[in-house]
């Protein structure tokens, strides 16, 4: 399949601003010649990797365009693609010209200091809460400060040798998160270290339309290096907190 002219205007526009491309793709295809910087390519389909061999294979969940240029934002920062401060071009390959407008994010300035599958793992575990109206917050990295600021609420003790990726222990997860308050304490390592911890964060955020939990992850991003996921049971919407403010948000699974 060749590029369509939304692709090479998408190139054009990379090359002349000086950003860098980020590309959901959902069918193979070649990738137009300019000079500049080269694309980075995320598909859900493992065919692409044929045609492109660099692209990026991810699981990507339905969600409108401006939702899933947020969600491949947080993956540049994990992965640490992008430096912080450029800005990014979010284009799919097939689509319309409608497809570039809007689409341009700043990568973020504050670092990225958790392990990718940690923080990756966590909102993979928050998305199937987020199917079932579930809501639970997760602290991911920075547990020694993050304990030192909760406390335990009931005395249920979790096995370390639990990853939050293991979708062995998921449904065991999932009933922690349904029948029990707290939060869940994961090292950057992927490690479920606690559940069920009441936050005592010293700093205030002002979160307008959120509720105690999302403020009290919010505020201990601040305290802590952190990285903070919250699942709302109001609105199945998983917001990831860094350094106090919503640095990305993924709305409900569509159907």
């Amino acid at each position: 399949m060749k590029p369509t002219p939304t692709a090479e205007m998408a190139f054009r526009c990379a090359i002349q601003f000086g950003y860098d491309w980020i590309v959901f793709m959902e069918t193979p295809t070649e990738l137009p010649t300019f000079e500049g910087k080269p694309p980075i390519v995320f598909t859900n389909n493992s065919e692409v990797l044929k045609v492109i061999p660099n692209a990026i294979l991810l699981e990507i969940p339905e969600m409108d365009d401006n939702e899933l240029a947020n969600y491949l934002l947080l993956e540049v920062c994990i992965r640490k693609l992008v430096p912080p401060g450029q800005y990014v071009l979010f284009s799919r390959l097939n689509g319309g010209v409608e497809d570039l407008l809007g689409k341009v994010k700043k990568v973020p300035e504050w670092p990225i200091l958790i392990h990718e599958e940690a923080v990756g793992g966590t909102v993979e575990f928050a998305r199937t809460l987020s199917k079932e109206r579930i809501g639970a917050a997760f602290l991911v990295g920075d547990t020694r400060r993050v304990l030192k600021l909760s406390e335990e609420m009931y005395p249920l003790r979790i096995s370390k040798k639990m990853k939050i990726w293991d979708k062995n222990h998921w449904e065991f997860f999932k009933k922690i998160a349904k029948e029990f308050d707290g939060a869940f304490v994961i090292s950057s390592k992927g490690e479920v270290v606690e559940v069920c911890r009441r936050l005592k964060p010293k700093a205030e955020v002002k979160l307008e339309g959120l509720g105690t939990r999302h403020h009290a992850v919010a505020a201990m991003t601040l305290d802590t290096k952190a990285t903070g996921v919250v699942v709302s049971e109001e609105d199945s919407h998983i917001r990831i907190f860094m350094q106090g403010r919503i640095s990305c948000t993924i709305g409900p699974p569509k159907g």
